[in-house]
């Protein structure tokens, strides 16, 4: 846990994964915090005493957890194109179907804000926007030939956000479906980003070693986190105490 005002790292919880985590998510109002691991499961931790409440295991690893707008429901989304649905529960997660999606692995996905659609990017350069409640494809973008690796929506869903794994950060029109700039802010893969509630900061993960705080209006970086000893899988904006968290 990194304290964003000062740059310093607070406190480090080793979790039990048996392989590297892909990806973790914190529900406040549930008191819990899930992860995703290259050892093929999903496990759900206690956020006071992060202490393991719950390990389901499966013959795929998935890339991405998504929670849609009212927590009551989570996502999964695997590099083989397949999606699971969960209904969270007080301290757990119930299966509630499953969906094959053929459009190449699926390395990242978000929510559109203001709509039901959730945003994903698939390895054969099409970011598709995907209603999970009807399970139907609603529209799709082809991309340049760059490998993708994060998705994020603005706080207003008037923009996404693409990382690659050469470092850039691509910024799309959600209305015109046209693209409207590309900056590189690493030099190595931009692996995961996040955006702030309000909408006007982008916290970045990357396997250079380091985790910047973007001001999105401004395309300006406002602190880098280079303490790190190997690359960063995720990266979480805390809804209070103004914390992101790392692994």
């Amino acid at each position: 846990h990194w304290d964003l005002v000062n740059g310093k790292i607070i406190s480090k919880t080793e979790i039990t994964h048996n392989g590297r985590i892909k990806d973790f998510i914190i529900l406040p109002n549930q008191q819990i915090l899930i992860s995703a691991a290259e050892d093929n499961s999903i496990h759900v931790y206690d956020l006071e005493t992060l202490k393991l409440i719950q390990s389901l295991n499966y013959d795929i690893s998935f890339e991405k957890l998504l929670t849609l707008n009212d927590s009551t429901k989570i996502l999964a989304f695997s590099d083989k194109g397949n999606v699971r649905v969960f209904q969270v529960e007080p301290k757990a997660l119930n299966f509630v179907h499953n969906a094959i999606l053929d459009y190449g692995g699926i390395y990242d996905g978000a929510l559109l804000n203001k709509t039901d659609q959730v945003l994903f990017v698939s390895n054969n350069y099409t970011l598709h926007y995907y209603n999970p409640i009807s399970n139907l494809l609603e529209d799709s973008i082809s991309l340049p030939p760059h490998y993708y690796w994060s998705v994020q929506s603005s706080f207003d869903g008037k923009k996404s956000f693409l990382s690659t794994s050469d470092g850039y950060l691509i910024t799309i029109d959600n209305y015109t479906k046209k693209i409207t700039s590309k900056v590189k802010y690493h030099n190595g893969a931009l692996v995961r980003m996040v955006a702030s509630k309000n909408g006007n900061l982008l916290a970045t993960a990357s396997e250079d070693y380091q985790s910047k705080l973007i001001d999105i209006s401004k395309g300006t970086v406002i602190k880098e986190y280079r303490n790190h000893a190997s690359w960063i899988e995720s990266v979480a904006l805390s809804k209070i105490g103004g914390l992101m968290s790392v692994t």
